[in-house]
């Protein structure tokens, strides 16, 4: 069963230092509607960068939902604001942190911040930030 993006906010809120798995179970089990979707909407979903390499799908998706037609892209769903929202971004960094050494990502040093987000970026896309120089990211 899916829950909407205001009791995922609740729900997130009510975790006590959640771990990555708890963080990615609430994620799952939240709704990929867009509550403001009419019955004919038309949902985008994008990946990658276009073959010019510098024009990310992403910001070509968001540009075609501000024309204010009925279309829809995957950040305007609940599952969409709820992964971008700061309560989230906060927990799952903290998350990470916590996992790979024992801390919080704001007492992290320079070093460790870095690995804390090639590793949050691997949790999330399941893929390595491309020329990051860094070791690869572990495995849990």
């Amino acid at each position: 069963m899916s829950i909407n993006f205001t009791s995922a906010l609740l729900e997130l809120r009510d975790l006590i230092s959640p771990t990555i798995d708890e963080l990615i179970e609430l994620a799952d089990r939240v709704s990929g509607d867009v509550s403001s979707a009419g019955t004919n909407a038309t949902y985008m979903l994008y990946s990658g960068i276009l073959s010019d390499d510098s024009t990310r799908t992403k910001d070509l998706a968001s540009e075609i939902v501000n024309l204010g037609l009925d279309v829809f892209d995957v950040g305007s769903s609940d599952i969409g604001r709820f992964l971008i929202k700061d309560d989230f971004i906060e927990a799952f960094n903290n998350a990470v942190a916590k996992d790979l050494f024992g801390i919080t990502y704001d007492s992290a040093t320079v070093e460790q911040l870095a690995e804390i987000d090639l590793n949050v970026d691997f949790e999330l896309t399941g893929t390595k930030k491309s020329g990051s120089g860094l070791s690869m990211p572990y495995k849990r």
